[in-house]
């Protein structure tokens, strides 16, 4: 719902002021080609094995989205380029975009009682975990079910003669040790194993990136910042508006 209410936010934008420009490149050479370092868009320190390179900008307050790939052995040599700054001192986007992550969309960050925020991401993981504990639950109860079954028809099938009683006796403890094993096994079941769905990388590296610009009244500091996930292999630029 807050992705589809963003999109909409984004279209309203674009159609009724037509001030949101976007770009798109496949590579680095591409950006070069279009002069979108030189023009301010894009920053220096792209890397060259950037791809899949995405950049929006707000013509009336020189705002900057930008998301690209890269070659994790180069997100150190980029990071240089930067300082690295906790999340709490990053001064978020004005406006979410649909593609944007919901981590740095300001929308879904904030304080209480002096915390941060749990984010959509910490609560999910939360959600995933109660849900894997009761699917637990219901394992073992269905287990025990079972076992309890199996109890009842092992006892109806019981006669007086103590020979079949002990018979019995042991094979109900057979079947009882087996499904303690069968139990055991589950538990030690890798819980990756019974995720079906591929979670997006989480962003855990952030950056101010300050570059000196020359106006008509002398040069001015333009604050920047940059987020890396914890692959190295995506990151995301921003540039907060005047």
């Amino acid at each position: 719902m807050n992705r589809l209410i963003s999109f909409l936010v984004l279209l309203i934008l674009l159609s009724s002021c037509g001030k949101l420009l976007e770009s798109s490149y496949s590579n680095y050479n591409e950006v070069v080609e279009d002069d979108a370092i030189r023009r301010g868009w894009i920053p220096f320190f792209l890397p060259k094995s950037a791809s899949n390179i995405r950049e929006v900008h707000d013509l009336d307050t020189n705002e900057v989205w930008l998301v690209f790939n890269l070659d994790p052995k180069d997100a150190e040599a980029m990071a240089k380029s930067c300082t690295s700054i906790p999340l709490t001192e990053i001064v978020y986007p004005s406006q979410p975009l649909p593609w944007w992550p919901e981590k740095l969309d300001p929308n879904y960050q904030g304080q209480a009682d002096g915390k941060p925020e749990e984010t959509p991401a910490e609560g999910e993981k939360k959600e995933e975990t109660q849900a894997k504990g009761e699917k637990k639950e219901e394992t073992q109860a269905k287990g025990e079910k079972k076992e309890e079954t199996q109890a009842k028809d092992n006892k109806s099938e019981e006669l007086p003669d103590n020979n079949t009683k002990g018979k019995n006796e042991k094979q109900q403890e057979d079947i009882k040790s087996k499904n303690d094993n069968d139990k055991d096994a589950k538990t030690d079941e890798n819980p990756q194993d019974s995720e079906t769905e591929d979670q997006e990388p989480e962003i855990d590296q952030f950056y101010q990136c300050d570059r000196t610009a020359q106006y008509a009244n002398g040069p001015s500091k333009i604050p920047s910042y940059l987020a890396v996930t914890e692959d190295k292999k995506t990151a995301y630029y921003w540039r907060p508006g005047r």
